[in-house]
């Protein structure tokens, strides 16, 4: 039969084995039990047996593990006519395993602490939930203490002795420190009724799966090691690492994950580390310190607010992919590290970014509307070749404020020969702005080379292409003998400038007689006019190929 442990008493097992087995038997608890370093309290009965901690409503019921061995065979729980159980429970040290061999009682937990007078406090040892209930009707670990306090300690769910296709559930009222989902039979550890936080790690064996049954959300305040089941299947996934212990500042993610929605926002920073991707079904939110991908793709479904930074440490691969089937929007001003473009609808921004790293147009437009994009030095724009379908697009319409901006080099070089060519030597450094304009109406793809041989000053140069007459043509007669196209350049900080910008315009901006254009720019208010001449050889509007030439001699722009 059952042995019972009554308020006015206790079990402290200090040194050396009690045992209790027999089917169907346990403790009956509404005192004291402990056990100490050296003790040892089996309740092992053997595979399938029934052997239960039920702990009574009237609060004197008390667990204190400070050492050595707590094995249950089955349930710590209430009685199973009286929802109304109080557990004190005390861990130190030591460890504690239950539901080794059974949890036939489907409507209590396998192990639960619950209602008003109860305690959870958990800084020391190890702390395992072995199965879920049969037919259970109630979460397998059930915590809503009326107090809890845990550090830094691990909670785990399933080992080699869990049955296959195991889920367990987790509804837990308070934070945990960390949680490790592992055995052989590979079990699922799944939220019921609420979201969980923890103060420490989520680590995922070989086979085991986290599930967030699409409702619920995750904090994670650590590290994420998933060997597992790549869908962590949350709502949303919040990164909020903190300097005070038990968590960290500096988070790492090993392995896949795939989740709802991404909230970044540790005190420091988040790094996946190698062979390790993200992916994100709905949006991605970096709210603080910084998002480094270590070389590894995030991809992206939804829209991202970028409040803080991410960071590229490889230019030439990984960064966020957006890849979606719909339009994705960019918000907020941060810094971002390598993208790439793979959405046939598009990518746009609301708000200007930079990039340090390169952009990959692999797939579709990326719109800037009305906003800015700046590349640093080493960033280039990958994916070519360009078209209309595949481009960095903006409205197109005129005097637009923000574009396309390239900082450039500081680069020491000889004049060109032939600074018309852009296949003279001097030649050295080129860059290809492959902008467009996209009304919603109107796509046109309308691109600028740069050819640059000296510039003493580094700073940057901008273009914004415009699918427009240029605004001072405005007589009717004009009207039809101007392309209906032009580019607006505006250049900071370059001096000594000497390049040359080839720009290219669709057919169908041309009115009148093509072989009579004359390539011409616009600066502080006057027209300056680019002849052709047969000796010395200049070509400055090819009519074959659909672009014009403007070249730069040794010159100070600053705007």
């Amino acid at each position: 039969g059952d042995f019972f442990v009554p308020s006015s008493a206790g079990l402290v097992v200090q040194a050396g084995q009690v045992s209790v087995s027999g089917a169907n038997t346990g403790i009956l608890l509404d005192g004291l039990l402990r056990v100490e370093t050296g003790g040892t309290i089996n309740m092992d009965g053997g595979v399938g047996v029934n052997n239960y901690i039920e702990y009574s409503s009237s609060g004197n019921a008390s667990i204190e593990v400070a050492g050595g061995t707590l094995t249950v065979g089955s349930q710590i729980r209430r009685g199973t006519t009286n929802p109304s159980g109080v557990l004190r429970y005390t861990q130190t040290a030591g460890n504690v395993v239950v539901g080794k061999n059974a949890a036939p009682v489907s409507n209590r937990g396998t192990f639960e602490i619950l209602n008003t007078g109860s305690r959870f406090i958990y800084t020391g040892g190890t702390l395992t939930v072995v199965r879920p209930q049969t037919a259970a009707t109630e979460a397998t670990v059930l915590l809503e203490p009326a107090v809890g306090s845990v550090g830094n300690t691990t909670l785990q769910i399933g080992n080699d002795d869990t049955p296959a296709a195991s889920v367990i559930t987790i509804k837990s009222s308070i934070e945990l420190g960390n949680l490790t989902l592992t055995g052989v039979n590979g079990p699922t550890a799944r939220l019921r009724d609420r979201s969980l936080s923890l103060k420490r790690d989520l680590t995922i064996a070989t086979g085991s799966t986290f599930d967030g049954t699409g409702l619920y959300n995750l904090t994670v305040k650590r590290h994420i090691v998933n060997n597992g089941t790549a869908n962590l299947n949350v709502d949303t996934l919040f990164l909020r690492g903190l300097t005070s212990a038990p968590s960290a500042a500096m988070q790492n993610i090993t392995g896949n994950i795939r989740v709802k929605h991404l909230v970044v926002e540790p005190e420091t920073s988040v790094t996946l580390q190698a062979a390790s991707g993200v992916e994100v079904d709905g949006d991605l939110f970096i709210n603080s310190g910084q998002f480094i991908d270590g070389g590894n793709t995030i991809a992206i479904k939804g829209n991202v607010t970028n409040l803080a930074s991410h960071v590229s440490t490889n230019p030439n691969a990984g960064g966020l992919l957006f890849n979606g089937s719909v339009v994705q929007r960019i918000f907020g001003s941060g810094q971002f590290g390598r993208l790439e473009v793979n959405n046939p609808t598009r990518v746009q921004l609301e708000g200007s970014i930079s990039l340090n790293n390169h952009l990959t147009l692999t797939n579709g437009i990326f719109h800037l509307q009305h906003h800015g994009l700046t590349l640093g030095q080493n960033a280039n724009v990958l994916g070519g070749p360009f078209n209309a379908n595949k481009m960095i697009a903006v409205y197109g319409g005129g005097f637009t404020p923000q574009g396309l901006l390239k900082n450039l080099p500081v680069l020491a070089g000889v004049a060109p020969t032939d600074p018309y060519n852009p296949a003279d030597p001097a030649y050295t450094w080129t860059f290809t702005y492959p902008v467009g304009s996209d009304d919603g109406t109107n796509r046109r793809y309308l691109p600028v080379d740069l050819y640059m041989a000296n510039n003493s000053g580094g700073g940057s140069v901008r273009v914004v292409p415009v699918n427009d007459l240029h605004i001072t043509f405005s007589d009717p007669d004009q009207n039809l003998h101007v392309l209906n196209q032009y580019w607006e350049v505006t250049s900071s900080g370059i001096a000594q400038f000497t390049a040359l910008q080839r720009h290219h315009y669709t057919q169908d901006a041309v009115f009148g007689a093509e072989d009579q254009y004359i390539g011409a720019r616009l600066f502080e208010g006057n027209w300056s006019k680019f002849f052709e001449s047969t000796e010395p050889p200049i070509v400055v509007v090819d009519e074959a190929n659909n672009w014009i030439n403007i070249i730069h001699e040794n010159v100070n722009l600053t705007s």
